[in-house]
């Protein structure tokens, strides 16, 4: 009777070891595994996601991380010099600018009624260098707001847009900024538009937000500028919002350009609801006019009603946008004219305030 019982014995101290090795080798895979001496940062990061990460990645998988990382790289890239000098220069944190350096790449298709099928690509940048302390920066820019006109500014997926045929041209200027508790925003820039023929330019902006009552917010916007081959001339910007919930925002715009070499006003007249379906994604409705002042006479330039659809394609950086709509232009005799549009937005900096975001408000 010994022989059977030892047997017995013997299977179940057996038994006991197996589920204590098994027990420690998964608590030895939860472990974090230190790499070798030896090994670089690139190898150590290559093994903490392979430990994270099931073996078998999807090659889209490793694509996406790959084109996250040379973004990132890129984007440090693109701020580097700002960043650089801002570490010389002492802390601008307190200017109510930080530093805006960016990179935005724009691709886009667009198709309509009256128009054959438009392809555009865009290289939009700004370089924010501070220069001293004082809040003096030197700054470099393409397609400055001042350089458009209010449709091109606030219209320019419309067929009846006028493009602006100078978007490469390059603005270098010096920018103060002013300190003022009530306004978000005070600056005055002085500089050069660099071409063939270089263009001096001087403006001035001012930025503050009103809460009119419980339900209301006004956000106010005043830019004063004079180009040499454009005179003097202002932008003015009223935004009434009324939050109706958590999803819902109602905004009445208007929007107000002043040219004194042609004695004109250009308006804008815009009612927009903006529809946050998720933190990813949102939608805009959009009904309005433009109309303009010329010669004590007034006119109305086009109706239109869109809808903007808005969606994060990958993390925080790539973003799609379809728009579809109808424009009724004087010129095509008020006549509705549909369009329907496809853009691809990729943004390269560091900035959060600059991150691309869903909500387009």
């Amino acid at each position: 009777m010994l022989a059977p019982l030892h047997t017995v014995h013997c299977f179940i101290l057996a038994l006991c070891l197996m589920c204590v090795e098994y027990t420690f080798a998964e608590d030895a895979s939860r472990a974090e595994l230190k790499a070798p001496i030896y090994m670089s940062n690139e190898q150590t990061k290559a093994d903490t996601l392979l430990k994270d990460e099931n073996v078998l990645i999807d090659t889209s998988e490793l694509y996406l991380q790959w084109l996250d990382s040379t973004r990132a790289e890129l984007s440090s890239n693109v701020v580097d010099i700002g960043t650089y000098i801002d570490s010389l220069m002492g802390d601008v944190d307190g200017a109510q600018d930080k530093n805006k350096s960016y990179l935005k790449i724009v691709l886009g298709t667009y198709n309509s009624k009256n128009t054959k099928t438009e392809f555009e690509s865009r290289v939009r940048f700004s370089l924010d260098l501070p220069l001293i302390k004082e809040k003096f920066r030197l700054v470099f820019e393409t397609e400055p707001d001042q350089a458009k006109e209010i449709d091109e500014r606030k219209l320019a997926s419309f067929p009846s847009s006028d493009q602006n045929e100078n978007k490469d041209d390059i603005y270098a200027s010096f920018r103060y900024l002013i300190d003022a508790e009530k306004w978000s925003r005070l600056s005055w820039d002085t500089g050069v538009k660099v071409r063939l023929r270089s263009d001096l330019f001087t403006r001035g902006r001012a930025v503050r937000t009103w809460s009119i009552n419980d339900y209301w917010t006004l956000r106010f916007s005043q830019e004063l500028f004079w180009f040499e081959s454009r005179g003097l001339g202002t932008q003015t910007q009223f935004d009434f919002d009324r939050r109706l919930n958590e999803r819902f925002l109602l905004r009445k715009s208007i929007y107000l350009d002043w040219s004194e070499r042609q004695s004109r006003f250009d308006l804008l007249n815009q009612v927009s609801l903006f529809h946050t379906l998720s933190e990813k994604r949102s939608m805009q409705y959009a009904l309005g006019f433009t109309s303009d002042h010329l010669d004590n006479h007034s006119r109305v330039n086009n109706y239109f009603g869109r809808i903007i659809f808005r969606s994060s394609l990958y993390k925080n950086w790539l973003f799609y946008q379809v728009e579809s709509g109808v424009e009724y232009p004087r010129e095509e005799g008020f006549r509705a004219n549909p369009f329907v549009g496809l853009k691809l937005e990729i943004l390269f900096a560091d900035d959060a305030e600059k991150q691309l975001s869903a909500r387009l408000d």
